[in-house]
């Protein structure tokens, strides 16, 4: 093993769940690590660190010192950002300047939650009282109070959604019935990806040029056109591709100046695990052949294993876009959106990454701050209020770091 066997995402997110001072161990003993650079290696703990030290400035760590047997003592710096309020885009969805932590109801919490669940679970219930001032609600067809769900009234009035032009694009998806859209958790639910993949992608969704501008980061070179943007988005018929209701949370036909095109999908994930199920299929194993298979030719037997079933699939679908005999497609990416402290992701895409050939360039792995961070010198002035709307309501953890639940 080498110090560049060490993932570097896998790191940060493990970085993340530490508190202001920890040692090197704390890092190198996670699950999520273990799992991505494997326990049994005797230098391991050792090369952890010497990333450590490496990526210091990057991860934002002083080392402190105090060698002892855990390792390196490390403090984290400017752990809390003061981030600029949310402000109206284009005259949209208002909210009022953060409330006293002590004049808050943040509503019943969840005690089974793992503890990235009940981090976000609490910063939602935080931004909901604090920010949207909005009373809580109940659980799907229950009676039982969450502060992490929005009412009925609130939902209605598109609160769930961090400007109005996206609660317009949300209403109008629903309203076409098409996909598997679950209303109310789309519309109260402020835990759930939905409601975070309409905040993120629905303006791409509405503006063709802002989409243009904005996705050529993540495809890496211009775009001269996106004439198809969709949210929740499958090829039709299915028989032709996977042969299941195997989607794409967001889909985009980009055109490159030079008018080859490719198919980019997009999954989006918060708090929710990938899928448990274990799905495979010769439908699915016929994508994997030919001399542009971006799995390796040892993968065979490990992309169907449950901690990236669903994964594989998506990348499946991406694939077969575009080795479809009657693709239109040069290219068929997949992008997985997901939280940087999701450290069950990290390790997802960890462990799915070790199959693919080196520099395959069709799947990529985003996390929200990593597209905030390239986006942020494309938007436009009015664009912005946006964007700053989104890193509060999902990213600027510390603004409820002092919020308590009612026990």
């Amino acid at each position: 093993m080498q110090l560049t066997d060490i993932d570097p995402r896998v790191v940060q997110a493990a970085v993340a769940a530490q508190p202001a001072q920890f040692h090197t161990r704390d890092v190198s003993e996670r699950p999520e690590m273990l799992a991505a650079h494997g326990a049994e290696e005797r230098m391991y703990h050792a090369l952890v660190g010497k990333h450590l030290q490496a990526h210091a400035a990057r991860l934002g760590l002083r080392f402190v010192g105090g060698k002892s047997s855990r390792g390196a003592l490390w403090e984290k710096l400017d752990a809390v950002r003061s981030p600029r309020e949310p402000a109206a885009f284009s005259g949209e969805q208002t909210t009022s300047a953060p409330a006293p932590p002590d004049d808050l109801d943040l509503g019943p919490q969840f005690d089974r939650d793992p503890p990235f669940t009940a981090r976000m679970r609490r910063h939602q219930s935080w931004y909901r009282a604090a920010v949207l001032r909005e009373p809580c609600g109940t659980d799907k067809g229950t009676t039982t109070r969450r502060g992490s769900q929005l009412t009925t009234e609130a939902g209605e009035r598109g609160r769930n959604f961090v400007t109005d032009e996206i609660f317009e694009v949300a209403r109008r998806r629903v309203e076409g019935r098409r996909g598997t859209l679950d209303p109310d958790r789309l519309f109260r639910n402020m835990l759930s990806s939905q409601p975070m993949c309409f905040n993120l992608f629905a303006p791409l969704v509405a503006d063709e040029e802002r989409a243009a501008r904005l996705l050529a980061p993540i495809v890496g070179g211009p775009i001269a056109r996106v004439p198809v943007r969709e949210i929740e988005w499958a090829p039709a018929p299915p028989a032709d591709y996977l042969a299941d209701r195997t989607a794409f949370d967001v889909y985009f036909e980009v055109e490159r100046p030079d008018g080859a095109r490719i198919a980019l999908g997009i999954e989006t994930k918060l708090t929710d695990s990938f899928s448990k199920e274990h799905y495979d299929r010769p439908e699915y194993r016929r994508w994997m052949r030919g001399s542009r298979s971006p799995w390796r030719a040892d993968a065979g037997s490990r992309v169907d294993d449950v901690r990236h079933n669903q994964l594989w699939r998506d990348h499946l679908l991406a694939i077969a876009l575009r080795d479809h005999p009657r693709s239109r497609f040069a290219e068929g990416m997949l992008a997985l959106v997901r939280h940087p402290f999701d450290l069950d992701g990290a390790a997802a895409v960890a462990s799915y990454e070790r199959l693919l050939v080196e520099g395959d360039r069709s799947f990529v792995d985003l996390q929200l701050d990593e597209i905030l961070e390239r986006w942020a010198p494309l938007v436009r002035d009015h664009e912005r209020p946006w964007l700053d709307a989104f890193r509060l309501r999902y990213l600027d953890l510390a603004r409820s770091e002092g919020a308590t639940a009612p026990r």
